[in-house]
């Protein structure tokens, strides 16, 4: 009887142990996985949450419609894994990194491990990128779509006045879409968007990002490894093309929402200059390019990655000894 019970508490005891070492194991390896998903998860939520409900955005959200914060929000979490995607590719980084942790030390082992998969996660990074970039297509699509409505078939008193206001200074205007005309097949959005910054650009981003990520499939890159070399360094293009992205900034902001309440104005479009609350025509400002402080840093590093890896490549290699095993 003792010995059944020491047996049970034995065993008891084991697998206590196995699930122990198994929570840790998993605590080790996905830990950095989960803290990504939830820095993505974090920032998406803050960026949209700021585009729907800041009153410096009610006025360009009525004309560009819900779809607005969702793009925004994926751009926003563009640029975070624009960012991280560069550093698992920096070989040398990962092999000073790896070389200094101690395998002996706690939890240095599960490091180096991670270290290795950084392939992986460079591949993980493209998908989300894929993901996300589709989703901020689609929205500006819807975006575009509803501006160009609002200046052509305008359906509210406020979507007309908003989208006839002066062009001619930086600050009075809202709606991107100016000089459109009534076209059909969609010519006319396809034009607005092609005259903007922001549309052509986004075209090339597209394309590069299209066949960098065709191109390293397994496929392609175990048969036809030129090819995946070669469209891989498409990334310059990418990377250019993302920097100026935001440039123009035609998503606008109110700069004067203390002296003109959008969210009371817009029910009275037309009686604004005899109304004391909205005497002050909405004044806008373009929203700052924000791209190029993510990636400039890591831009920086891969570039100086370059530089020594071309260093290593001209340095001379001397065979001092072949040992036939």
């Amino acid at each position: 009887m003792e010995n059944q019970t020491y047996q049970n508490v034995t065993g008891k005891n084991e697998r206590h142990e196995t699930l122990k070492i198994r929570f840790i194991k998993f605590l080790k390896e996905w830990t950095h996985v989960v803290l990504w998903l939830l820095a993505n998860l974090i920032f998406w939520l803050v960026v949209y949450f700021e585009y729907e409900n800041g009153p410096e955005y009610y006025y360009i959200r009525l004309l560009a419609g819900k779809s607005l914060p969702f793009a925004k929000a994926c751009a926003a979490c563009l640029n975070l894994n624009s960012m991280l995607i560069i550093f698992p590719v920096c070989r040398n980084l990962i092999s000073f990194f790896r070389g200094s942790v101690n395998t002996q030390a706690c939890c240095k082992r599960s490091v180096r491990r991670l270290l290795d998969k950084n392939l992986v996660f460079h591949k993980t990074l493209a998908y989300v990128i894929v993901l996300f970039t589709l989703g901020h297509i689609n929205a500006h699509y819807f975006n575009f779509q509803h501006l160009y409505n609002a200046k052509v078939y305008p359906e509210s008193e406020i979507e007309r006045t908003l989208s006839s206001l002066s062009y001619g200074q930086p600050d009075t205007w809202v709606n991107p879409v100016q000089g459109a005309t009534k076209t059909g097949y969609g010519l006319g959005v396809i034009q607005q968007v092609l005259t903007r910054v922001a549309g052509w650009t986004g075209v090339f981003i597209t394309i590069a990002l299209l066949l960098m990520f065709t191109s390293a499939t397994e496929f392609i890159r175990r048969s036809y490894f030129e090819t995946f070399w070669f469209t891989h360094h498409l990334f310059v293009v990418y990377y250019a093309f993302l920097i100026a992205h935001g440039s123009e900034g035609i998503i606008r902001y109110q700069t004067n929402v203390d002296e003109h309440d959008p969210t009371f104005c817009a029910d009275y479009p037309g009686s604004w200059p005899e109304m004391k609350e909205c005497k002050t025509e909405p004044l806008f400002s373009g929203g700052e390019s924000t791209s190029w402080k993510w990636v400039i840093a890591p831009l920086i590093i891969y570039f100086i990655e370059r530089i020594v890896r071309f260093y290593r490549s001209i340095q001379t290699v001397t065979i001092t000894k072949v040992k036939q095993l």
